[in-house]
C-alpha cells in the first residue's frame, strides 16, 4: 500500500489543477452550491449532527470539518477534491492526458453533481475508484475514496458489491489476487459500521433486521394491484388494510410509487412520512414475503419490465433544481450563512430551472451506452480488432449501467437523475476509446 501522490509525475499534477478548476468554474458560474429537495437531509447531518432516517449519514457528518469551515461550500469543496483525485488516478491507469478527463465531464452531468448539495456524485466517483482497486491499485487515498463512497448513498450496498463481483467473474475468476480480496473485506466492515451506526440511531428503515424493506414493499405494491389486494384481503387485521382506502386512492393515480412512498393525501404523508401508516414499516417483511410466495413469476416480470423501462426509455425528470418559491423554505434551517449567500445565486434568481441540459445528457448517456455495447460485441465477431487497453473498462462499464438498471426503479423509481447518476463513467469509457482510435489513425498515418 502506497499514497498514490507520492509517484505521480509533473503532469499528472497538471491534470489534477486542470479539472480542479473546470469542476470549480461550475460552481463560480452558479454562485452558490446547488441546492434540492435532497439536501435538507444532508444539510441538517452536517451542520446540526440531526440524523435522517432516508440516508445513510456517515459522510455527512465526515463533512462537518468542512462545513465549519467553508459553510454550505464544504461539500462541492470536498467532491471537488474526491472526483479530481480519482479521475486524475484513472486517467495516470491509461496513460491519458486531462484532455480525456476534461471531455468526459463535460458530456456528462458530473459538473452539476460534483457542486450540489447531494450524494449522486459519489456513486460515479466511488465506481471509478472500485475499478482501479480491482485491478490491482494499492493506493491508500483511492481505498479511502472507495470507502466512503460505498456508504454515502443506500443503494450503493448494492451496485458496488454485485458490479465487483461480476467483474471479478469475467476478468479475474482465475487469479483473484489480493485486491479482490481486500475489497470483499472493506465492504463488509463498512456495511457492519452503518448497520451498528443506524441502530444506535435508531432508525429503522435502515436497520437490519428490523427494517422490513418498506421501499421494496412500496413498489411492488404499487405495481401489482393483484397482490396487493390479495393481501388485503387475506390479512384483515393488516395495517395495509386499514389503510387501504389510501391505497385504492394511490393506485388509481398516474404514479403510485411516488403517492403511496412521498406524497399527501388529505394533508396526510405517503406510507415513509406518515406516522400513522408506521406500522407498514414493520409489515413490510411479511408482505414481500406474501408476494414472492404466492406471486414470484408477477414480481420477477414487473421486476424485469421496470428495469426494461429504465435501461431503454428517459425516466420522469425527477426535480433537479428547485426554484425560488421552494428555496425559500430552506431559510429555516440555515437563516443565515445559508440564505443570505444564496440570494446571488443563478439558482435563487430562477435563471437554472429552465435549462433544458437534462436533454442533452440523456441523449449523451443513450449514444454512450449503444456505443459500449457495439464495442464490446465486436470482438466477438472479429477477435483481433479487440482493444485490451480498454475493453475491461467498457465491460465495467456495462455491468454498472445494467445493475443500475436492476437496483434504482426497483426500490426507488424510474428517474432520470437515477439514470444520469452513473454517467461519468460510461462517458468515461467512450472518451478513452475515441481517444485511443485517434490515436492508431495518427500512428497508420
Amino acid at each position: 500500500m502506497y499514497i498514490g501522490i507520492k509517484r505521480w509525475k509533473k503532469n499528472d499534477w497538471f491534470s489534477l489543477i486542470i479539472i480542479v478548476l473546470f469542476l470549480a468554474a461550475h460552481l463560480i458560474v452558479s454562485g452558490y452550491p446547488i441546492i434540492t429537495w435532497d439536501s435538507i437531509r444532508y444539510i441538517c447531518a452536517s451542520f446540526f449532527l440531526m440524523p435522517f432516517p432516508f440516508a445513510l449519514m456517515s459522510i455527512s457528518y465526515l463533512l462537518r470539518p468542512f462545513t465549519i469551515f467553508f459553510g454550505i461550500w464544504g461539500f462541492p469543496v470536498f467532491q471537488i477534491a474526491i472526483v479530481a483525485y480519482a479521475l486524475v488516478s484513472i486517467l495516470k491507469f491509461f496513460n491519458k492526458s486531462f484532455i480525456v478527463g476534461i471531455v468526459s465531464l463535460a458530456i456528462s452531468i458530473a459538473g452539476y453533481f460534483v457542486i450540489s448539495v447531494m450524494m449522486d456524485i459519489y456513486t460515479a466517483v466511488g465506481l471509478l475508484s472500485l475499478f482501479l482497486v480491482l485491478n490491482g491499485n494499492k493506493d491508500i487515498l483511492l481505498y479511502a475514496i472507495l470507502s466512503i463512497c460505498y456508504i454515502a448513498h443506500p443503494e450503493n450496498l448494492l451496485l458496488f458489491p454485485f458490479s465487483a463481483l461480476i467483474y471479478w467473474l469475467i476478468f479475474k475468476r482465475k487469479n483473484p489476487g489480493i485486491s479482490f480480496w481486500r475489497v470483499v473485506v472493506l465492504f463488509v466492515v463498512l456495511v457492519i459500521g452503518v448497520l451498528i451506526m443506524n441502530d444506535r440511531e435508531r432508525r429503522e428503515f435502515r436497520s437490519f433486521p428490523e427494517t422490513k424493506y418498506p421501499s421494496l414493499a412500496t413498489r411492488i405494491m404499487a405495481d401489482s394491484p393483484t397482490i396487493t389486494r390479495a393481501y388485503i384481503k387475506k390479512y384483515p387485521d393488516s395495517e395495509l388494510h386499514k389503510h387501504k382506502e389510501y391505497y385504492e386512492y394511490a393506485i388509481n393515480n398516474k404514479d403510485p410509487f411516488q403517492i403511496l412512498f412521498w406524497s399527501n393525501w388529505e394533508d396526510k404523508g405517503g406510507f415513509i412520512y406518515n406516522p400513522a401508516v408506521n406500522g407498514i414499516h414493520k409489515e413490510a417483511g411479511k408482505f414481500i414475503f406474501f408476494a414472492l410466495s404466492n406471486y414470484k413469476f408477477e414480481v420477477l416480470k414487473n421486476g424485469l419490465n421496470n428495469t426494461w423501462r429504465f435501461l431503454f426509455f428517459p425516466g420522469d425528470p425527477l426535480v433537479l433544481i428547485v426554484d425560488k418559491d421552494q428555496f425559500d423554505m430552506f431559510e429555516k434551517w440555515l437563516p443565515g450563512q445559508l440564505f443570505e449567500g444564496a440570494k446571488d445565486s443563478l439558482q435563487y434568481k430562477g435563471k437554472l430551472a429552465n435549462i433544458k441540459f437534462r436533454l442533452i445528457y440523456a441523449i449523451c448517456y443513450y449514444l454512450c451506452f449503444f456505443s459500449l455495447l457495439l464495442f464490446v460485441n465486436i470482438p466477438f465477431f472479429n477477435r483481433k480488432i479487440m482493444n485490451p487497453n480498454y475493453y475491461s473498462f467498457a465491460v465495467f462499464s456495462i455491468i454498472i449501467i445494467l445493475i443500475n438498471a436492476c437496483i434504482m426503479p426497483n426500490f426507488v423509481g424510474i428517474y432520470l437523475r437515477y439514470q444520469l447518476r452513473i454517467m461519468l463513467v460510461p462517458c468515461l469509457a467512450m472518451s478513452l476509446i475515441v481517444a485511443g482510435l485517434f490515436k492508431a489513425i495518427r500512428e497508420v498515418k
